[in-house]
């Protein structure tokens, strides 16, 4: 499951959310075992789950991936309408803070009782979903400001400070 903020002053963190969203598709699918197993519990939730009540289980597969990213009633992309201001106290960080945290995702593995190959094989697309924000971090769009101030006597203060949200590389973007 992944979202983001859908809010007009961010308008940025759409683009971002469906950026990683591509970024995991691919590196989850990137292994034809992941792909397998991703496909036989697909075709099982749908027959034991989401067949005797969609409304109830939710079933939303994204290029060969399940990945829940819209409202399952509009169809809308998932996450927060308004980001809210301030500190809102027991809110989510996303809506809280969204300067701060502009995407939000979980995983979910059959590794209750997983053991040897099987335990192998169910981690690895948790691993794959990691790897595709650290690989989206890594190669995304960004630009460091360095603050230099005076700061006390003879002193110096430096902040070197990233905007968020990082933004998808056009060159590796589809």
């Amino acid at each position: 499951m992944i979202s983001s903020i859908r809010d007009p002053r961010y308008a940025q963190y759409a683009q971002v959310a469906e950026a990683i969203r591509e970024a995991i598709v691919l590196e989850v699918n990137r292994s034809p075992e992941v792909n397998a197993m991703n496909l036989r519990h697909q075709d099982r939730y749908r027959r034991w789950a989401n067949g005797f009540a969609p409304y109830v289980f939710n079933q939303e597969i994204y290029k060969d991936t399940s990945i829940n990213y819209s409202d399952p009633e509009t169809g809308e992309p998932s996450g927060s309408r308004r980001a809210t201001m301030g500190s809102g106290g027991a809110r989510p960080a996303m809506g809280s803070w969204p300067q701060v945290t502009y995407f939000s995702g979980m995983t979910e593995a059959p590794d209750e009782t997983a053991q040897g190959a099987w335990l192998d094989l169910v981690t690895r697309p948790g691993f794959a979903y990691l790897m595709a924000n650290v690989r989206y971090l890594q190669e995304g769009k960004y630009e460091v400001q360095r603050i230099v101030e005076e700061s006390g006597r003879d002193n110096i203060s430096i902040t070197t400070f990233r905007a968020r949200p990082v933004l998808p590389n056009k060159k590796n973007s589809n």
